[in-house]
């Protein structure tokens, strides 16, 4: 709770300071990480439990993984550091070369289509201009 209302108002804030910054950063990662080890602490304690399904035990692999990313990003002293294989959403950690695909092919039939009712509103004003 306390992290919750700190959060609050660093957002209410116009101005943030690089510190203020940090300092809510570093306790948004601690409560993270903590979040995280009690997961694991419970999932050892009842391996029969069955506490999480396939599909959250993935989930939470993936946010431990940007949980790592992101402490190692902060605790370097190079704040544009490139980190290689960022995931950028948890629901959707990488985008696959064959949805970029879908989403130009996509693209261009939508141009395509605009292209052709271009065509073929210039063809149906010639025939009316030669009507005429």
């Amino acid at each position: 709770l306390d992290v919750a209302k700190a959060n609050m108002a660093y957002v209410k804030q116009r101005k943030h300071s690089r510190s203020q910054t940090r300092k809510l950063t570093r306790r948004l990662l601690d409560l993270l990480g903590k979040i995280l080890g009690e997961i694991r602490k419970m999932e050892r304690e009842y391996p029969d439990a069955n506490l999480l399904t396939e599909r959250e035990k993935k989930l939470i692999g993936t946010i431990t993984k940007a949980y790592r990313q992101q402490k190692n990003h902060f605790e370097s002293d190079d704040p544009r550091e490139s980190i290689p294989d960022r995931i950028v959403s948890v629901s959707k950690p990488y985008v696959r070369p064959t949805e970029i695909l879908y989403i130009f092919f996509g693209i261009h039939t939508v141009n395509v289509v605009h292209l052709a009712e271009r065509l073929l509103e210039q063809e149906q004003q010639a025939k009316e201009a030669q009507a005429a």
